[in-house]
C-alpha cells in the first residue's frame, strides 16, 4: 500500500477523534480559562486596591514628616530615607556575600 492510498482512505471524520474526549477537552479548556480569568481579575483588584490606598496616603500625608532625621520608633519618627538607604545597602551587600562564599 502506497502513501497515496493511505492518505486517500483517511477522512475528516477519522481526524475528529472520540466525541467523549472532545467534550472532556472542552470542559478542561473552560476550567483553565475560568481559572486564568479569575487570577487576572483578582490581580487587577489587588492593584486597584493598592493604588487607591497609595493615593489616599499621598494626598493626606504631610511630606515634611516623611523626610526627617532618621528612624526613631520610640519617638514616633519614621523616615523614608532610612528605608531607601537600607534597601540599597542590602542590595549592594548581596553580591559581596555571594563572592565571599565562593558562589558566582
Amino acid at each position: 500500500m502506497s502513501d497515496a492510498t493511505v492518505a486517500a482512505s483517511i477522512t475528516i471524520r477519522d481526524l475528529r477523534g472520540n466525541s467523549g474526549r472532545r467534550r472532556r477537552d472542552r470542559a478542561v479548556r473552560r476550567a483553565f480559562l475560568a481559572a486564568a480569568t479569575t487570577s487576572v481579575v483578582i490581580s487587577a483588584l489587588i492593584v486597584f486596591s493598592l493604588l487607591s490606598e497609595a493615593w489616599t496616603f499621598v494626598s493626606q500625608v504631610e511630606w515634611a514628616t516623611v523626610w526627617t532625621d532618621g528612624w526613631f520608633p520610640r519617638r514616633a519618627m519614621y523616615d523614608v530615607r532610612t528605608l531607601i538607604v537600607g534597601s540599597l545597602l542590602a542590595t549592594a551587600a548581596l553580591p559581596l556575600a555571594w563572592r565571599m562564599t565562593g558562589r558566582r
